[in-house]
């Protein structure tokens, strides 16, 4: 009994799910890299590992509290507008520079 999976086929069904999938993949990536050598890297500025250790814990709590408006908003507004918007919010946030 085997089966025999198409992979054009699951990506056609499901590439939203992959795009998005590869987006928080490439996130959790690069918090995987900077959060080993942040504690030497603070330590060169004479920081904490107790403040070190709020910076990185404060990513996650940004998350948890930011998670149930943004589900709200995504049931009021839709996903499409959410998504685009986003984005476009960090990029104009960018060149403003706050």
């Amino acid at each position: 009994m085997s089966i025999k999976i198409n992979f054009w086929n699951l990506w056609s069904r499901y590439r939203p799910m992959f795009v998005l999938n590869t987006v928080v993949i490439m996130v959790m990536m690069g918090m995987g890299m900077v959060v080993p050598i942040l504690p030497l890297y603070g330590r060169s500025f004479g920081v904490s590992t107790t403040l070190i250790g709020f910076l990185i814990t404060s990513f996650g709590l940004a998350r948890v509290i930011t998670d149930l408006p943004a589900g709200i908003w995504l049931e009021k507004y839709g996903r499409r507008i959410i998504l685009i918007g986003g984005p476009f919010i960090l990029k104009h946030r960018r060149t403003v520079n706050i």
